[in-house]
C-alpha cells in the first residue's frame, strides 16, 4: 500500500491521454441533450415575464389549435391540483424526512416572484419548435406586484413582504439571519493603526453559464421510470423523483451522460430546473405512454436558473506603514433569494478567509442577507467568493496605500486565526504533517515564472509605447483542502487482470476517469491502462462523492486507496490457493504486486501475472484444471473522509496549503478597455495526481474568475425588474481568446488535506481570481476600483476623477 507522503510514484504525477479524450475530441461523446428516445414528446414550462406578478386570466385556445400540440397543462388543471414538489425553503431533505407538506413548493403556481420563475402552464408537443410556438400563443392577463432588487432596500421597514405568512420562517420580514462575527478589539486596533480608511466593495450577480442547458428525458418501463438527466446529483435526483412520484427509490433509475458544464449550479436538485422538469417529463411520459423530454432554452435558463448572489458593502481597514494589518471591519448586504436560504454564515459573509489565512487579530463582520426579486441564489462557482474577494481587496489596498509590494504584504500577514505562520505549522508538526511554508514557496515560484521583480512598479508609473497603461496584480489565499463526506466505492477484478472502479458519480469534464484510474493503479500495483472508471448510473451499487467543491480527488482518493488495499489482499489470498511454485510456503505478508505481477518479496524475479490469478475467479472457470471458482473478486470500502485532526480550540480547521496568482494587464485610457495579456496561476495542490488535469482546471478557473471581475453581471431594468441580458451576446464571458498567455505552476507540499497530502484546485482558482483585477488596474492607472465588474465606463470615470 502506498505511504501517505511518498514521491516514488509509478503512475501518479504522470501525464496520460485522457480516458474520455477521444470521444470528446471527436464529438461522439453523449450528453443528456443528445438523448431523444424514439417517439418522444417534448415539454416546456412557462416562465414569469415580470419581477413579481400573478396570473389574473389565461387563454390557451390559440395554442391548443396549433398542429403538433399534444397536451396543455395549466396551473388550474385538475390533474395537478394540490401537487407539490419537495422543499426549496429549508434543507433539501427536511420536507421528505418529516413529511411536512406545508414546506413543499407548489408545482405550477399562478404567482411568480422573479423574472423567469417557472409557473402557469406546460406545453406538450411533438417537437421543441412547436412547444416554443405554442407557448408564444398563450395569452395571459397579468397583475404586476411590488418588487425590489437591492438587498439593502429589501430589509427596510416599508419594503413589500414577498412571502406573506412565511416571513417569520425566513427571519424578519425579508431579511434572512445573516452573520455577525467579532474577534479582538477592532475599535482599539483602529486607533493604534497608522492609517484607517474605508473602501466600497461589490460583487455582481452572475450566471453559471453552462454549455448545456437543463433538460431531462423520462421513459416508463412498467412501473419503473428511467431518467436521463443533466444533473450533478443522480442519486439525489432519484430520491427526489421517487418522493414526488410516490415511488420507491428502487423504481427510479437516473442515468447521467456527460455534463456540458455545470460548475456547481446543478449540485443539489431541489430547484425546479432539476426536480421540477424531471417531474414534468415523468408525468407526461406516464399519461401519454411515450417518452418525454422537458427542456429549458438559453434565455429561460438565464432568467430561471440559480444565480450567484449579489453583494455590496464596505470594508474598513486599519494598518501600519510596514503593511501589517491591524483590524478589518466588514459590512455586507447580500441577496440570497429563495432557494438555498439555509446556506448562510461565514461562507457568504466574507470574514473566514481572514481567520483561516492571516494573523490579523481584530476582525468584525456585519452581514445582512435578504430575499429579493431575483433568481434563486446558489453556490455554483463556489460559495467562498465573498470571503476570497474581501481578503484580496484588503491585501491589495494595504499594499497600494503604503507603496508596498503586495507579495510582501501577504507574507507579513500570513497565519492562522490571529497567530503567525509559525503557529500554523506547529499544528502541522504536532500531527506529523509537513511544515513547509506553502505561501512563501508559491510566491517564490510565481515571481520567478512571471518575472514579477522586473515588471512590478509604482501605481500609474508605466505607460507603454502604444499609449496604454501597464499594470501587474497579485492575489493569494488558501488552497481548498479536505472535505467531510461519506462515500462507498467498489473495485472489481476482471478475468484479464484489469480492474473496474465502481461508483455512481456524474462526469463534469474534470478528468475523473483518468485521475481515479491513476490512483487505483498506483495503490493496486497494476498499469494505468488496466484500470477504468465508469459512472453516471444512480443504481450503481456504490456512491462516490458527487461533483462539486473542487475536492473530488480528496474525498474519492481515500475510498479508492482503502478499497485497493482490500483488493490486493484478496488477490494475494487467491494466489496462495493456487499452489503455484512461485509462492511456495508464502503468506499474504510475503507477497507484493507491481506493474501487474505478483511475486514474493524475497524472490522478485519469480513473477505471476495478475491475469493468471484473475482467470481462476470467474464462474465456471478452472485454472489449473480441477480448482473450482468461487466467483469474481469484488471489494468495496465505506469511507467517512474524516479529517486527521479536530478543530483546535473550537475554531476553523487549519489550512496549510496556499495559492497565489499573478496577472499583467494593459489599460486603454481613451476607451477604458482592459487587455489581459498574461496570467500565471500558482497552486499548492499537495501532490499532483494528473498534471494536465491540474493545469486545465487552473486555466478554466482563471477564466471564470476573471469573467466575474471583468464583464459578467446580470443587468436589470430598474423600472420593471426584468433581466435585460439573458443571452451570451449581451452577457459577456471571458475565454482563453482574451489572453495572450496563461501558465500554471503546481506546488507539492504534501499538506493539502487528502491522501498523500493532495488538495483541490479548480474551484478555488475561480473563486480567488476576481480581486486580482482590481489590484492590476490600480497598479496601471493609479486609481482604486473595488466594485466589480470593472467595466470601461468605471475606468473612464476613475481617470476623470483622478484628473
Amino acid at each position: 500500500m502506498a505511504d501517505e507522503y511518498k514521491d516514488d510514484f509509478l503512475y501518479v504525477g504522470k501525464d496520460y491521454r485522457r480516458k474520455d479524450g477521444p470521444e470528446k475530441a471527436m464529438g461522439t461523446a453523449i450528453y443528456a441533450s443528445d438523448i431523444t428516445l424514439p417517439n418522444s414528446l417534448f415539454a416546456k414550462v412557462m416562465t414569469c415575464p415580470w419581477a413579481h406578478a400573478k396570473i389574473k386570466k389565461m387563454d390557451t385556445s390559440k395554442a391548443e389549435k396549433i398542429e403538433g400540440v399534444v397536451d396543455i397543462i395549466r396551473y388550474d388543471d385538475p390533474r395537478i391540483k394540490d401537487t407539490k414538489l419537495m422543499s426549496s425553503w429549508n434543507h433539501p431533505f427536511t420536507a421528505y424526512l418529516t413529511e411536512n407538506v406545508e414546506e413543499l413548493k407548489d408545482f405550477l403556481p399562478s404567482e411568480g416572484f422573479y423574472d423567469g420563475e417557472e409557473m402557469g402552464v406546460i406545453i406538450v408537443a411533438e417537437s421543441e419548435d412547436i412547444c416554443e410556438e405554442a407557448m408564444n400563443a398563450v395569452e395571459v392577463e397579468w397583475e404586476q406586484l411590488p418588487f425590489v432588487l437591492d438587498p439593502e432596500d429589501s430589509i427596510k421597514k416599508d419594503a413589500p413582504i414577498y412571502y406573506p405568512g412565511r416571513e417569520t420562517m425566513i427571519g424578519n420580514g425579508n431579511e434572512i439571519p445573516g452573520c455577525e462575527f467579532s474577534m479582538g478589539d477592532v475599535d482599539k486596533a483602529f486607533k493604534e493603526s497608522d492609517e484607517v480608511w474605508t473602501v466600497p466593495v461589490a460583487e455582481p450577480m452572475i450566471n453559471w453559464v453552462g454549455a448545456e442547458m437543463p433538460q431531462v428525458t423520462c421513459n416508463w418501463e412498467g412501473e419503473d421510470v428511467v431518467v436521463y438527466a443533466h444533473t450533478q446529483q443522480p442519486y439525489d435526483l432519484s430520491l427526489y423523483t421517487a418522493a414526488n412520484l410516490g415511488l420507491k427509490q428502487c423504481q427510479v433509475k437516473v442515468i447521467t451522460p456527460y455534463s456540458g458544464g455545470t460548475f456547481g449550479e446543478r449540485a443539489f436538485v431541489q430547484h425546479f430546473n432539476d426536480q421540477g422538469i424531471t417531474y414534468i417529463a415523468a408525468m407526461v411520459a406516464k399519461q401519454h405512454k411515450r417518452p418525454c423530454k422537458c427542456f429549458i432554452n438559453r434565455a429561460d435558463q438565464f432568467r430561471s436558473a440559480r444565480s450567484q448572489c449579489y453583494m455590496h458593502g464596505e470594508i474598513k481597514i486599519g494598518a501600519n506603514k510596514n503593511g501589517k494589518i491591524n483590524a478589518v471591519s466588514i459590512k455586507n448586504f447580500t441577496s440570497h433569494q429563495r432557494a438555498g436560504l439555509w446556506i448562510t454564515g461565514s461562507a457568504y459573509s466574507g470574514y473566514d478567509h481572514f481567520t483561516d489565512n492571516t494573523c490579523v487579530q481584530n476582525i468584525k463582520m456585519e452581514d445582512h442577507c435578504a430575499v429579493t426579486s431575483q433568481p434563486p441564489g446558489w453556490w455554483f462557482r463556489c460559495e467562498q467568493n465573498i470571503g476570497s474577494y474581501n481578503l484580496g481587496i484588503v491585501n491589495s489596498e494595504v499594499a497600494h496605500k503604503f507603496g508596498l509590494d503586495p507579495t510582501d504584504v501577504a507574507i507579513l500577514n500570513n497565519g492562522y486565526e490571529g497567530h503567525d505562520v509559525d503557529y500554523l505549522y506547529n499544528i502541522a508538526k504536532e500531527h506529523g504533517l509537513p511544515t513547509r511554508d506553502s505561501l512563501k514557496a508559491c510566491i517564490e515560484t510565481g515571481k520567478k515564472a512571471f518575472g514579477w521583480d522586473s515588471k512590478f512598479h509604482a501605481d500609474g508609473a508605466k505607460k507603454l509605447p502604444n499609449g496604454r497603461y501597464h499594470g501587474v496584480g497579485f492575489i493569494w489565499d488558501h488552497a481548498w483542502n479536505d472535505n467531510v463526506n461519506t462515500i462507498t466505492v467498489g473495485l472489481s477484478l476482471n478475468q484479464d487482470g484489469s480492474v473496474n472502479i465502481l461508483g455512481q458519480r456524474d462526469d463534469l469534464g474534470t478528468n475523473d476517469k483518468t485521475t481515479y484510474s491513476q490512483i487505483a493503479a498506483e495503490c493496486i500495483g497494476i498499469p494505468y491502462e488496466m484500470v477504468n472508471y465508469r459512472c453516471g448510473d444512480s443504481t450503481a451499487p456504490f456512491q462516490l462523492k458527487n461533483p462539486g467543491g473542487s475536492m473530488g480527488v480528496i474525498s474519492q482518493s481515500r475510498g479508492i486507496m482503502r478499497a485497493a488495499k482490500k483488493l490486493r489482499t484478496a488477490i494475494f489470498d487467491k494466489a496462495l490457493t493456487l499452489n503455484l511454485p512461485e509462492f511456495k510456503d508464502a503468506v499474504v505478508d510475503d507477497l507484493d504486486l507491481k506493474e501487474g505481477y505478483v511475486f514474493k518479496k524475497s524472490a522478485p524475479n519469480a513473477k505471476v501475472h495478475i491475469s493468471d490469478i484473475a482467470a481462476t475467479c470467474l464462474p465456471y472457470a478452472t485454472q489449473p484444471w480441477g480448482i473450482s471458482c468461487k466467483g469474481v473478486i469484488m471489494v468495496y470500502d465505506t469511507n467517512v473522509t474524516k479529517r486527521k485532526w479536530g478543530y483546535p480550540d473550537g475554531g476553523t480547521r487549519p489550512r496549510f496549503a496556499r495559492q497565489c496568482h499573478f496577472i499583467e494587464v494593459e489599460v486603454d485610457p481613451d476607451t477604458g478597455e482592459i487587455f489581459m495579456t498574461n496570467i500565471n496561476n500558482v497552486v499548492d495542490v499537495g501532490v499532483v495526481i494528473s498534471p494536465k488535469s491540474c493545469r486545465g482546471q487552473a486555466y478554466g478557473g482563471a477564466m471564470q474568475g476573471l469573467g466575474r471581475a471583468y464583464s459578467e453581471e446580470y443587468i436589470y431594468d430598474k423600472t420593471y425588474g426584468v433581466i435585460l441580458n439573458p443571452d451570451l451576446q449581451e452577457y459577456k464571458i471571458v475565454t482563453m481568446l482574451d489572453f495572450e498567455t496563461a501558465e500554471a505552476e503546481l506546488e507539492e507540499s504534501h499538506n493539502a488535506g487528502g491522501e498523500w497530502g493532495c488538495g483541490g484546485i479548480g474551484e478555488d482558482v475561480a473563486t480567488l481570481i476576481p480581486a486580482i483585477l482590481s489590484d492590476a488596474v490600480r497598479n496601471a492607472i493609479g486609481v482604486s476600483i473595488t466594485e466589480q465588474p470593472i467595466t470601461p465606463d468605471k475606468i473612464i470615470m476613475a481617470l476623470k476623477d483622478k484628473k
